[in-house]
This record gives structure tokens, sequence and C-alpha cells, in this order.
């Protein structure tokens, strides 16, 4: 059953919520909302995009998904591409290959892609997997984070449990807005364990820090450094002990 929904006849396949209305779901080439519209059943699709406010209560497979709007989904979402620039809250596990957050995304399990960048907010009750993790922004992890490539420009206070990687790169963002708000804010990621093969971190908490060659910069307190190749320090850190094993 559908309520106050257009759906263009002529183009078969489309689902588009203009107004207020809602729908069971089904499979469609592309789903659009752009009012204030409720999806009841599981979506299958190649394209869906949220401008309003949307609701799914099933799960989503869609090839491209954008949410520029406001969009609530209670079940799993799977694809190619997800692009979050509105504020997306995601209540189960997303596996797509392609993520990018440009507004605040909430993610309530567990999030895998092949490539994922926030330049926004994201934050992630669960484990987070990927090849690619890049972040200009904001990010809270409370599982772990396990990539290939890790580089992250924190703004504000970014907390992640446990990071392992290849390489792994932490670095304190040098714009003029952050030096401006930074007697308000800090900064900086905190991590019980980062752990990887390459590692130069700046701006970092950390209880453990293991690696074969780790570079520890300024802003950094780390509690033991534990290596294998190189270890190098700036003067401006702190680290309580390290050691070669």
């Amino acid at each position: 059953m559908t309520e106050g929904i257009k759906v263009e006849l002529a183009e078969k396949g489309v689902l588009e919520i203009n107004g207020y209305g809602s729908s069971n779901g089904g499979v469609f080439r592309s789903v659009r909302v752009n009012g204030r519209g409720t999806v009841n059943g599981d979506v299958d699709c190649g394209y869906l995009e949220c401008n309003g406010s949307g609701t799914f209560k099933g799960n989503i497979v869609s090839k491209k998904t954008r949410i520029s709007g406001h969009s609530t989904m209670d079940g799993e979402i799977s694809g190619n591409e997800l692009k979050a620039e509105g504020n997306a809250k995601i209540k189960k596990n997303v596996q797509v290959e392609i993520l990018k957050v440009s507004g605040n995304g909430t993610f309530g399990a567990n999030v895998r892609a092949d490539s994922i960048m926030i330049e926004g907010r994201a934050f992630i009750a669960g484990n987070c997997d990927a090849e690619d993790f890049l972040v200009q922004g904001n990010v809270k992890i409370q599982g772990q984070l396990n990539a290939e490539k890790i580089a992250i420009e924190p703004f504000g206070h970014c907390q992640i449990a446990e990071i392992g990687g290849q390489s792994i790169s932490v670095k304190y963002h040098h714009h003029f807005f952050l030096q401006w708000l930074k007697p308000f804010f800090d900064h900086i990621l905190t991590a019980d364990i980062i752990e990887g093969d390459d590692i130069a971190l700046e701006s970092t908490k950390a209880k453990i820090v293991r690696g074969r060659n780790v570079k520890i910069g300024k802003g950094c307190e780390i509690g033991l450094v534990e290596y294998s190749g190189v270890f190098e320090q700036e003067e401006a850190s702190q680290v309580k002990e390290s050691r070669k094993v």
C-alpha cells in the first residue's frame, strides 16, 4: 500500500516520494525521497537518494546510495557506493566498496568497505574494515579499525579502541580555523592499541604502539612503544617506555 507517493509510470521501476508517504518496498530502478517518506520493507535498486527525511525499515541493496537529507535505516545496507552528505543513521551492518561521509554518519554495527573517506563526523559502534581509511574530520570507533593504509587528520577529539594496519599515519591538520579553535577543542586521536608495520604519529594518545618502524612526533603521549626496526621520537612528545623486540 502506498500513500502520497508519486510514481513515475513513464519510467517503470521508479519510486519517488515528494510529499508525505509510505511504501512496502520492493525492486526498483531508483528510489528518491524528497519529502517525508517511510519504506517498510526491503529495497533493491540501482540508485537510492534521500534529500528529505526518510525512514527505511528493511534491508537495502543499492548500487549507489546518496543521503543529503536526514535518513534512518533500521536494516543492513550493501552496494557499491554510499555517500552520507547529510545526517545518516544506519543501525545494522554496512558493506560497500566506497563509503564517503561529509556530513554526519552514525553506524550502529560493523562497517566494511574497500575505501572509506571521512570529511565530516562518523561514529561506528562495531568494527571497521577497509583497504584505505582516510579521515580529515572526526571519527569514533568503539571496536577495531583494520585497514591496509590509515591516514587520520583529527578534527576535535577522535577515539578508536584498537587500530591495526600496514601503514598508519596520524597528523595534526595545520589549518587556520583549527588554530583558532585550539584553545577550545583538542584535535587529537586517542587509542588503546596501535599496531602496524610503518607508523608515524602526531597528536596521539595511546597506551601501546607496536610496529616495525615507529616515529612518535609532536603532541604524542604514549605509554609503551615496541618496535623491531627503527624508532624515532621528537622532543615535543612523551613516551614512558620503549623497547626493541
